[in-house]
């Protein structure tokens, strides 16, 4: 799966998601500081899941006609590392080939999905 990690992931999260395959690229290694506009643009062009700890991306999206495949925030509150990265490892795994468009929030205790209306 091609990731794009927003620059507030942990650098072990970015490790653990490659350790298992994944391609992850890094706002932390491509353009640190850049907004979440541009964050956003990259993730669509490059067709990357944009995985972000990072709230605002939602709006961002609904206000964008084009959308990257798909978008995690995470809402890692009172969540052990070790937790937030099953609950990534096993989203990323469920989302498989098809994540055209899909908002995935991952809470403490449920990860909820929605398609973006076209």
């Amino acid at each position: 799966m091609k990731i794009i990690a927003d620059e507030n992931c942990e650098r072990e999260m970015i490790d653990g998601l490659r350790s298992v395959g994944h391609d992850v690229a890094t706002i932390l290694d491509l353009a640190p500081g850049i907004d979440d506009e541009t964050v956003f643009t990259l993730a669509r062009k490059q067709g990357r899941i944009l995985l972000t700890n990072d709230h605002d991306f939602g709006v961002i999206a609904e206000h964008s006609e084009a959308r990257p495949p798909a978008i995690i925030p995470m809402r890692p509150e009172r969540l052990s590392f070790r937790r937030r990265m099953e609950i990534v490892l096993q989203t990323v795994a469920e989302l498989g080939n098809d994540v055209s468009s899909q908002f995935v929030v991952i809470e403490p205790h449920q990860v909820r999905s929605r398609q973006y209306e076209p």
